[in-house]
């Protein structure tokens, strides 16, 4: 089970890294991945407080 669970946390990273890389935007979803820092969250959804447009 060891396996599966770090082949699955690589194969996300590696995601989230092509689509980066690409230009593409995009947000994973936190409780998957759980690789979220104040940034990404702000970069994806905006500053705290500010309403959607």
């Amino acid at each position: 089970m060891e396996a599966l669970t770090s082949t699955v946390e690589r194969g996300a990273e590696a995601v989230k890294e092509v689509l980066s890389d690409s230009g593409i935007e995009y947000s994973m979803h936190w409780a998957k991945l759980g690789d979220l820092n104040k940034a990404k969250v702000t970069e994806d959804f905006g500053p705290r407080g500010k309403s959607p447009p």
